[in-house]
């Protein structure tokens, strides 16, 4: 265990005979000398010369990478094995990839018209990624190792491409297993302990090659970790596959699975619990939009579980934050591929006998979730649009008359006065607070929604003012530094439900004190007694696009590579009906951090 494993090229495949002749092969590929057969066959007639060309697949390259095949009227490949797209911003589409050949040569990758629907016709060669450098080092529990670049023509598309890389694999309990890939000597975003601590070591004692659960081999070139289930010698999780980059912003590394029964990534609308295999593409980035569509929704869950052939279980966390995709490829080799625009590759790998312990393995690794009152658990009345306190009364009267029972009665916006947080219109709500402590008398509890965006009307501001004196949250976040700023350090507006606001950064320590301070003034100078609060629009949601005033054109806005996220493909940007992408907060660019805003927030 943690030896190099050694990967014997695969023997040369079977002669594929053109139907005509083919392009110049690229500089970059070694072919076996041409056979050149001269058939000369004399005859009354004059002479003739037929000309057989003969050629052999560099060894190096998959099963699929024959030149022959991306020519016209060649028939599709039937695949043997897993491939890595090559092309990725074409999203695998047939219009766009018929048109791409030249540019698929262009990077050193293999044309390949293939007979899975959805699958990508551009791929990359076999020996393609990182090979390692020596050999892997054993520590008390794990090991690490360096990498080196395979140098590749799509280099230089990709921007700036990390050359050396580091690779630390590390049993933190007898269970659970991480990976981390990442550039060595660059100073990096990678996800804060502040937001997710998963804790380093085991807590019944150190871990080591005999007490762990699983078996870690090495490839060298191109590099590859293969996780194995030491009791059942069944494959986990095997990066034995091409195409492993990391870039400034662009980082991928696929990974063999036992099989197709895949289960988890999220948020998006899932037609069902476990995956189709078939080429699905789910993209990841906190996004306000209904679950309508497939697109990227509320959530940012980067993990799966795989239930493995004999009903035990695993689950693979990539502790990333940054936008990404996953691209899912079915049988014969079903797999994994990874796409994410920044941080490391931090992986954590779980193994348990059954779903329920795997998930329970998560759960305990992540941190349980906070124990809900018992009273949430019961029924509650929710919709947006109460006209004014009287359609409200006029609900909690009815359901009161019909003894309906229900613990929790919420408001949306429709209380507050123009939609600024901690208010609430005493024209159309008038008697509000006695309204509260009527439910509270009955046993019942009232959830008011609170969203982040801070309005910024000062004429509003002094309506609200007005009404409860000392209201001045806008003005008291400025002087506390707690909102989220521009490139420039300038507060960043964009627009919600209040009009133009600006957004509170959650990840500064700073913003607690804060925003305790207004939820106070709400519950005991306003005097709404509220059981709880619903945040919502914490993706952040911004109706102005970026912000009031744009955003700059740069790479943080516009990626070199954008994953295929609800909105990107209009103009390219991150950025569309979020803040943006170069703004700044205190755990770092947004760019980065974008889909914690609403984790920092609760």
């Amino acid at each position: 265990m943690g030896d190099i494993e050694l990967q014997t090229k695969p023997p040369p495949q079977p002669s594929i005979e053109p139907s005509a002749p083919p392009e110049p092969k690229e500089q970059a590929r070694t072919r076996l000398p041409i056979l050149l057969v001269v058939l000369v066959v004399c005859v009354a007639v004059p002479l003739t010369v037929g000309l057989v060309l003969n050629f052999q697949r560099d060894d190096g390259d998959d099963a699929t990478s024959s030149d022959a095949q991306g020519l016209e009227g060649e028939a599709a490949v039937e695949r043997s094995h897993a491939i890595v797209d090559c092309l990725p911003a074409l999203r695998r589409e047939k219009e766009m990839m018929e048109a791409s050949e030249a540019e698929c040569r262009d990077r050193g990758c293999v044309w390949a018209r293939q007979a899975d629907e959805g699958a990508p016709w551009c791929v990359y060669p076999s020996l393609h990624g990182y090979q390692m450098e020596g050999s892997a080092v054993a520590t008390d529990n794990g090991y690490y190792g360096n990498l080196s670049r395979i140098p590749t023509p799509w280099d230089s598309a990709l921007g700036r491409v990390f050359s050396l890389v580091g690779v630390e694999v590390t049993r933190q309990t007898t269970d659970r297993l991480r990976i981390k890939i990442y550039p060595r000597g660059v100073d990096r975003y990678e996800v804060p302990t502040d937001a997710l601590d998963i804790e380093q070591t085991s807590a019944v004692g150190p871990v080591n090659d005999t007490t762990s659960l699983f078996d870690v081999t090495f490839r060298e070139k191109p590099f590859g970790i293969v996780v194995t289930r030491r009791e059942t010698g069944a494959v986990v999780f095997n990066t034995s596959l091409p195409g492993l980059v990391l870039s400034e912003q662009f980082l991928q590394v696929s990974a063999r699975i036992p099989n197709e029964k895949l289960f988890g990534f999220g948020e998006h609308r899932h037609l069902s619990l476990r995956h189709s295999m078939a080429w699905k593409r789910w993209s990841i980035f906190t996004r306000d939009s209904a679950p309508g569509s497939d697109w990227n929704l509320y959530g940012h869950h980067p993990v799966y579980m795989n239930i493995e052939d004999d009903g035990k279980a695993n689950m693979v966390l990539l502790k990333n934050t940054n936008a990404m995709e996953v691209v899912l490829q079915p049988s014969p080799e079903p797999a994994i591929t990874y796409k994410t625009i920044g941080g490391v590759l931090d992986f954590y790998i779980f193994l348990a006998d059954s779903p329920k312990n795997v998930v329970q393995l998560y759960q305990k690794s992540i941190g349980l979730p906070a124990f809900p009152p018992y009273w949430s658990l019961g029924y509650h009345l929710c919709r947006w649009g109460y006209k004014d306190i009287e359609d409200m009364r006029a609900v909690i009267d009815r359901n009161r008359a019909a003894a309906i029972p229900y613990d929790g009665q919420w408001g949306d916006y429709d209380t507050f006065v123009k939609a600024f947080v901690f208010s609430y219109d005493k024209t159309k709500w008038s008697g509000f607070p006695a309204l509260v402590d009527d439910l509270i008398d009955h046993g019942q509890h009232f959830i008011t929604i609170i969203d982040p965006g801070i309005g910024s009307d000062p004429n509003v501001t002094q309506e609200v003012k007005a009404s409860f004196p000392g209201y001045d949250v806008l003005q008291s976040g400025i002087d506390a530094g707690v909102f989220v700023k521009n490139a420039d350090n300038s507060t960043l507006y964009g627009e919600v439900w209040p009009g133009v606001t600006a957004y509170p950064d959650f990840t500064n320590p700073a913003s607690e004190a804060w925003w305790t301070r207004w939820v106070d003034f709400y519950i005991n100078t306003v005097g709404v007694k509220v059981g709880a609060l619903w945040i919502d629009m914490n993706e952040p949601a911004n109706f102005a696009h970026g912000s009031v005033d744009g955003c700059a054109k740069n790479n943080w806005n516009y990626p070199p590579y954008v994953p295929d996220v609800d909105g990107s493909r209009e103009e390219g940007a991150l950025y569309m009906k979020t803040v943006c992408m170069d703004s700044q907060q205190y755990w770092g660019r947004h760019y980065d951090v974008h889909s914690l805003y609403a984790h920092s927030m609760a």
